[in-house]
């Protein structure tokens, strides 16, 4: 018999329902093997109901419910959205620049606002974070699983409300693209190329989150 496989089967009689968040993970064979199994009505919740691969979701379409963005807008759920580009940047030192200077307006605005900085490999996450900080010293903070630790450059992301209030700027490649519920991020600067759409969005989705319900 399996391990636990008692334990199993009492956890599954006593289960009605399964809800599961970033539900676009369900179709994934370990998610789908666990959540399947228990045989229980699924709810899934999820801002990229998509995948990069043909794994389908056991949904029925009947019961597909879409909260719209315009709507989200319209009952100040998420904030309006603004895109500014800067076609002829040519160097991290000029996106630094440029990203350094647009958050000063908003850092005016609110004292706490804090910036969501992505780029595409470690390699660049130290050198904008050098960057950043010529302009204000310990004011960037780069995160990268390949990075080799400094007082600005971690392997891990801490606890938000941990990190030292000078700290606007939080760099990375992927480690802040989920889990990262904190109001306090309103802007996001991209320095290259994402991945795919889904991760476009999960990123977008950091900022716009507007839990104080205001316009």
């Amino acid at each position: 018999a399996a391990p636990h496989a008692e334990t199993y089967q009492e956890l599954k009689e006593r289960i009605d329902l399964v809800l599961f968040d970033e539900g676009h993970s369900e179709p994934a064979f370990t998610w789908a093997k666990a959540v399947r199994d228990l045989g229980k009505k699924l709810v899934l919740f999820t801002a990229t109901p998509y995948r990069n691969d043909y794994r389908k979701f056991r949904i029925a379409e009947d019961f597909v419910y879409q909260f719209h963005y315009e709507e989200a807008q319209q009952q100040n759920i998420i904030r309006n959205v603004a895109l500014v580009t800067y076609p002829r940047i040519l160097n991290l030192q000029q996106f630094a620049d440029h990203v350094f200077h647009f958050a000063k307006d908003e850092v005016q605005r609110h004292k706490d606002a804090r910036v969501l900085v992505r780029c595409p490999s470690a390699s660049d996450i130290s050198k904008l974070v050098t960057a950043l900080n010529r302009h204000q010293r310990g004011c960037a903070m780069g995160f990268h699983t390949a990075l080799s630790e400094t007082d600005f450059l971690k392997r891990r992301v801490p606890t938000l409300d941990a990190v030292d209030r000078v700290v606007r700027f939080f760099v990375h490649e992927k480690l802040l693209l989920q889990g990262i519920d904190d109001k306090r991020f309103s802007t996001l600067a991209i320095y290259g190329r994402m991945n795919n759409a889904r991760e476009l969005i999960q990123q977008v989705g950091r900022v716009i989150r507007n839990r104080s319900r205001k316009p």
